[in-house]
Parts: C-alpha cells; sequence; structure tokens
C-alpha cells in the first residue's frame, strides 16, 4: 500500500515545490515498482493513492473512474502518479489506483478548516457552487482493506462518498455541527493572493461517484455528509 508523496497544501506552489509535489510521488512508486519487478516473488496486490484530482476541475456532471484526466498541475500529478504505478510488469500483481476525496479526519484538510469557525468568521470558499468530494476516514481504511480482500477489485477507484456536496453545503453542515454561523465567504481574489496557483484547487472542484467500489457491493459506514463530520469531529462544538 503506497501512500507516500510532500504534501500539496504545507507551501504556496514555487517551481521547486511543485516539482517535489511530483517528484516525490514518482520516486517513492518507482521504487516500489521496480522491487515488484525485479523479484520472483511478488505481492497479489499493489494499491497506490492517487486523488480526484486526477480528473481536473469540472461543472456539475458526475465523474465516475472512465473519465479521462484534466489538464492542470494537480491533474498531471496524478496521471504521472498513476502512470508510474501501471508500470508493474506482472499479471500476478493486481494494481489499483485509489483516487482519494477530502478526507474527513481529526487531521488534514478538515482540521485546517475549523479556524475560521472558531471565531465566528467561517464560510465556503470562492464562489461556494464547486464541488467538494469527501470521505470519512474510517470508510477510506476499510475501502483498502475491502479492496486487498476483493480480487475482481482493480485499475482506478474513485475513494469518495456517494454524495458530493457544493462548498457552500459542506461549510454549511460544517458550521452546524459545531455551532457556528457559516456567513463569510472568502472570495476568490483573496485565496489567489494568499495561495497563489495552490488557490485553484480550492476553488474548482470535482463531483465524483465511487462506481466502481460500489458495484462491488462496498458498504459505507458515512455515507452522508452530517453524520460524517459529526463523527470526525467528536465532541466539538466549541471547536
Amino acid at each position: 500500500i503506497n501512500l507516500a508523496g510532500e504534501s500539496i497544501g504545507n507551501h504556496r506552489w514555487s517551481k521547486s515545490v511543485k516539482q517535489e509535489i511530483l517528484a516525490s510521488r514518482i520516486r517513492t512508486t518507482g521504487a516500489i515498482v521496480t522491487a515488484i519487478n525485479n523479484h520472483t516473488i511478488r505481492p497479489n496486490v499493489l494499491i497506490s493513492a492517487s486523488a480526484v484530482g486526477y480528473y481536473g476541475p469540472r461543472q456539475d456532471e458526475e465523474i465516475t473512474e472512465s473519465e479521462e484526466a484534466g489538464q492542470d498541475f494537480l491533474a498531471q500529478v496524478c496521471r504521472e502518479w498513476e502512470n508510474e504505478t501501471n508500470k508493474v510488469q506482472s499479471n500476478l500483481t493486481r494494481v489499483v489506483t485509489i483516487r482519494i476525496g477530502v478526507v474527513l479526519g481529526i487531521e488534514g484538510a478538515l482540521n485546517r478548516m475549523l479556524m475560521p469557525f472558531k471565531f465566528y468568521i467561517g464560510g465556503p470558499l470562492g464562489t461556494g457552487m464547486q464541488w467538494l468530494s469527501w470521505i470519512h476516514i474510517q470508510d477510506l481504511t476499510s475501502m483498502v482493506r475491502f479492496i486487498v480482500e476483493n480480487e475482481e477489485v482493480n485499475g482506478p477507484v474513485n475513494a469518495s462518498a456517494p454524495e458530493s456536496v457544493r462548498m457552500r453545503d459542506f461549510c454549511k453542515v460544517l458550521g452546524e455541527v459545531l455551532n457556528r454561523p457559516s456567513w463569510l465567504p472568502v472570495p476568490e481574489v483573496l485565496l489567489k493572493i494568499a495561495l497563489g496557483q495552490m488557490a485553484e484547487m480550492l476553488i474548482h472542484g470535482q463531483r465524483v461517484v465511487p462506481r466502481k467500489i460500489l458495484g462491488a457491493d462496498f458498504e459505507f459506514r458515512f455515507p452522508k455528509l452530517r453524520s460524517a463530520l459529526e463523527d470526525a469531529l467528536g465532541n466539538r462544538n466549541g471547536v
């Protein structure tokens, strides 16, 4: 199971940071693939991370695993990352790339979104109309286990909950769970000034559907956003 790679959200996307975001993924994945190809004893399955950013900025259409990659920076990273994974040369090793949405857990992207709500200035980013594909951390770990145990699952898999939501609705529910208002949108222009090119991943999104994993009869424990946020945040209505 390969999840390694430089975080995409820790620094502004300078040229060197972008190079490391891509290189760190190719470097680690390439080493794993080389090890598999050079040994006679090979794993039954290689599961490697990717992201819903593979699809690039989209409008309202539902995105399944058969859709082609986008053209922006994150789509390029995901495409090259998956291409490196698919260099496994053995029919004995099943290859699965999981295109992960925003993970709802105590760490990561969700934790970063809490600060404005703590000070009663929470609200959607950009227009609020962009789609946000999410998944509870427990469903993600259960999905990985399910993939290991079910040999019919292969190729790209959308690792997101069955129902994507718009950013404005995500922030509204988040505010309700935290007992805080969601009223102050952050304009696109301010996001671009503060974050540079990295703002693009916040003001655009994808309406991803996990068709393949649902077709394999995987059951989500948290298919609805409210229950997922309540569980992920626990008793944090004081933020």
